[in-house]
């Protein structure tokens, strides 16, 4: 049974996961394990949901409208993939150091820090890195094998240059283009491109209370509660 907020103990974002610096403990070392261990930071409000209704599922209100397009698309990969249902994904993460959750609950003082665990056949998987191309509004392009950093920099201007010429022409990308992006966007959630060193993030339909191992509540580090007692103070000063 998960605690309430109030009685969860805290910890500050230097604390977490400190001795599991290298990486996430537990974590994905094969695509294919059967149980995955997961770690995302909710807000309070999420936390209380979950407590009182024994699970949390995501809100279409939480996506912002410029990544419309690529969040509805992982969407419907999620639903023809997963069985777990339709609608908006909570988004954790899988793989990667722990300064990468450390590095997220420095702006999550009063968050908690959720430890999950989840059958593998519920979650969607995808790279961290490789998700910002469909963010973007490009097609994903891997790297050829021998190809040099300039020579791939060159290959991508090219073809983002050409997206951005038909954006421009015609308000929107006609539909083989946008077909052709799309089907690009699969190669951020094929496991057989996951490298082993890859940061990945993992998107569920649902945290069930009896998925959580662990939770904690961030506690804001002491230099910042020192400069929210200073603000009056600074603000007195600049008058």
């Amino acid at each position: 049974m998960l605690e309430s907020y109030d009685r969860l103990p805290s910890r500050q974002p230097w604390q977490i996961l400190w001795r599991h610096r290298r990486a996430l403990p537990g974590t994905v070392d094969r695509s294919d394990a059967d149980v995955l261990r997961l770690w995302t930071i909710q807000t309070r409000e999420a936390y209380e949901v979950l407590v009182r209704d024994g699970a949390l599922r995501g809100s279409p209100e939480h996506i912002e409208p410029t990544f419309a397009e690529p969040y509805a698309w992982l969407e419907g990969q999620a639903a023809s993939r997963l069985g777990t249902g339709t609608g908006t994904l909570l988004w954790l993460w899988a793989r990667g150091p722990a300064t990468v959750v450390r590095g997220s609950a420095v702006h999550g003082a009063d968050e908690v820090l959720l430890e999950v665990v989840k059958p593998r056949d519920e979650v969607l998987l995808s790279r961290f890195d490789a998700w910002h191309s469909c963010l973007n509004g490009y097609p994903h392009l891997q790297p050829a094998p021998d190809e040099s950093d300039a020579e791939y920099d060159r290959r991508l201007d090219v073809v983002y240059d050409l997206y951005d010429d038909a954006r421009r022409e015609h308000g929107d990308l006609p539909l083989l283009m946008q077909e052709v992006m799309q089907w690009s966007w699969c190669e951020v959630i094929d496991p057989d491109r996951f490298e082993p060193n890859e940061v990945l993030q993992a998107c569920v339909h649902e945290i069930a209370a009896g998925d959580v191992i662990g939770a904690w509540r961030i506690r804001s580090r002491p230099r910042d509660a020192i400069k929210r007692q200073l603000k009056p103070a600074l603000r007195w000063l600049r008058r």
